[in-house]
């Protein structure tokens, strides 16, 4: 039962029957291989489609991300705090004329 598991779930094990054995247990591992073998592929695709479907509509439904009013900065270099400070500036000053 364990042998035939291990076939099953993993073709590569056919190497623990010896040379010498029946014909006949030889062709049930065979069968239990590339039995196992469909099973295992047609279980992967499945559980794959499912995560794609699963993640597709997580990007459908919260990929896009309407803001407004915001500055989006990409990337980092030595230069980014630079232009944090001066956006701080802007917003401070633009701020401060709403108020008046």
């Amino acid at each position: 039962l364990w042998f035939s598991w291990g076939v099953f779930f993993d073709p590569g094990t056919q190497t623990g029957i010896v040379a010498d054995e029946y014909v006949a247990v030889k062709v049930v591992a065979v069968a239990f291989s590339v039995v196992g073998f469909l099973f295992n592929l047609v279980l992967l695709g499945l559980i794959v489609e499912r995560v794609k479907i699963f993640l597709d509509r997580m990007v459908e439904t919260y990929g896009k991300i309407v803001c407004t009013k915001h500055i989006l900065v990409l990337g980092w270099t030595d230069r980014t705090l630079f232009l944090l400070g001066e956006l701080a500036e802007m917003a401070q000053g633009n701020a401060t004329q709403k108020r008046t």
